[in-house]
């Protein structure tokens, strides 16, 4: 990241968050997504029912799971 510029990316795909985190999240079909800075702790967003798996794992302490029917912002 640092070689081309970029202070944190952020993934999307559910196989490259897989990758980087190690959970598989079965909402593959709801918007979901990894925040990861150049520096400091990723985030993962999720639904809140998602939470309840996701917190059984190391990095549990990066989860920010949203209510159930919650509209993204209209600047997402």
């Amino acid at each position: 990241m640092d070689l081309q510029g970029l202070s944190a990316i952020i993934v999307t795909d559910p196989a490259n968050i897989f990758y980087l985190i190690g959970y598989n999240a079965w909402s593959f079909y709801t918007p979901q997504m990894l925040f990861v800075p150049i520096d400091g702790e990723m985030l993962f967003f999720a639904r809140e029912m998602d939470a309840h798996g996701a917190h059984r794992h190391r990095w549990s302490r990066w989860l920010r799971a949203s209510p159930p029917n919650t509209p993204c912002p209209p600047d997402a």
